[in-house]
């Protein structure tokens, strides 16, 4: 009879969690990358495109708390996503154009001690 109680009961508890409807995966990958691009860009400025992903991503979980799985909620998701890559690329591009700039300036101060010494050396040579 005690199993019969405690199959009775666990099959109960099962049945109930059952009723809680699951975190659509696109939600879910949508919210890992939003915390992974927030941690990357901690040191950087805010990204508007960051932003945008933001609010979308709010709509996804706010549609997912008011009506569960449903198909806008997975839209929303797929949605904040996208504007999540784009954020990344976007910020990618910006520090790749940065690293650009500074090794342009840093072969342009080359340059100039090269020419410096190239006019140092022609004046020792006019000298002699």
């Amino acid at each position: 009879m005690l199993n019969k109680n405690l199959l009775l009961a666990l099959a109960l508890v099962g049945s109930m969690g059952g009723c809680a409807t699951a975190l659509p995966a696109q939600l879910a990958g949508a919210r890992d990358s939003y915390a992974v691009a927030n941690a990357g860009l901690s040191g950087e400025a805010p990204s508007p495109a960051l932003y945008e992903a933001k609010q979308v991503l709010e709509q996804a979980n706010k549609e997912f708390a008011e009506h569960g799985d449903t198909a806008t909620c997975r839209d929303y998701a797929y949605m904040a996503q996208n504007r999540l890559e784009l954020a990344a690329v976007m910020v990618q591009t910006e520090l790749d154009r940065q690293t650009i700039v500074a090794s342009i300036r840093a072969n342009a101060v080359a340059d100039e001690a090269r020419l410096e010494t190239g006019r140092a050396q022609a004046i020792s040579l006019s000298l002699r």
